[in-house]
């Protein structure tokens, strides 16, 4: 008896959801987490922020054999923080960021465990002139099925920013490299 208890436990707790999930398709949803970043300036001085961010993906994955590839655009909203909580001024703030992105996955019964990389572009309030500067990201995270159609994310991404062909207005920020690590969690749609 004990042998078919054990049994019976394995399978309960190894069994994906009731449902099938297929991963291929088009998707799309929207995700909240936080940013750290940072750079230094002319005179070796750090120059760190942090602050909450929301962020909108859509892409499109098919699954081929034991993998899921795909292509993925994001874009998102920061709204920055200080040390002590408190809104930075609007000068040398990052306001936002898009990426186009390659990803790769296997599907581990409901959970989608993801790498990507591609390319980025970041906005920067700067003496209340806006610039964008061009970047790479690299991210990983999970996907995991909720229903024939929902599924949740938890996501961490780093991107590297640079200020190269940037105006004279950038200062002492001219010529730096801008690191940004995201933690992020969302929802989407498979249509």
């Amino acid at each position: 008896m004990k042998p078919i208890a054990l049994a019976a436990i394995i399978c309960a707790t190894t069994a994906g959801p009731a449902f099938a999930f297929d991963w291929t398709g088009f998707y799309a949803g929207l995700g909240v987490g936080g940013l750290n970043g940072g750079y230094s300036d002319d005179r070796g001085d750090s120059i760190l922020y942090r602050g909450a961010t929301a962020e909108g993906f859509a892409g499109y994955r098919i699954e081929l054999l034991m993998l899921t590839l795909g292509a993925e655009v994001t874009a998102s909203y920061f709204l920055p923080l200080d040390s002590d909580g408190v809104g930075l001024s609007d000068d040398d703030t990052t306001i936002g960021k898009a990426s186009a992105r390659a990803t790769a996955a296997m599907e581990i019964g409901p959970l989608l465990p993801f790498v990507s990389a591609g390319v980025a572009l970041a906005g920067q309030k700067r003496g209340g002139d806006t610039v964008t500067h061009p970047g790479v990201v690299v991210a990983a995270g999970v996907d995991m099925a909720l229903t024939d159609n929902l599924f949740a994310r938890v996501e961490a991404s780093y991107s590297v920013f640079s200020t190269a062909g940037a105006d004279d207005s950038m200062g002492d920020y001219l010529g730096k490299l801008d690191d940004q690590t995201d933690i992020k969690a969302g929802l989407g749609w498979r249509f």
